[in-house]
């Protein structure tokens, strides 16, 4: 169908003229590929879809963390640091949960 739809664009602007069956031929097979590069894009705007998900839940994530270590006493040495944001976690939880 899409193809048809495109030819008979394409060969109304002849019409009346004589039209060499090597031609048409020729359309038919652009025609063909244009549709096939435009159908081989489609799963990539999906991704790009899925790619756009996933790096605003990315972004949340690292906002949530910052958040974290925002909230943690700053290793000694490091400054922020995860290593000793971790350790200082656990060392809460073994003071005050059991």
């Amino acid at each position: 169908m899409y193809i048809d739809k495109k030819l008979i664009k394409i060969l109304e602007t002849h019409r009346g003229e004589t039209i060499d069956v090597n031609f048409a031929i020729s359309l038919i097979k652009t025609i063909a590929e244009e549709h096939e590069t435009e159908q081989l894009l489609i799963p990539r705007v999906s991704n790009c879809v899925d790619l756009e998900r996933e790096l605003k839940v990315t972004e949340q994530l690292l906002a949530e963390r910052q958040r974290v270590l925002d909230a943690i006493p700053e290793c000694k040495s490091h400054g922020s640091c995860v290593p000793h944001a971790i350790d200082w976690i656990e060392e809460m939880k073994a003071k005050h949960c059991c």
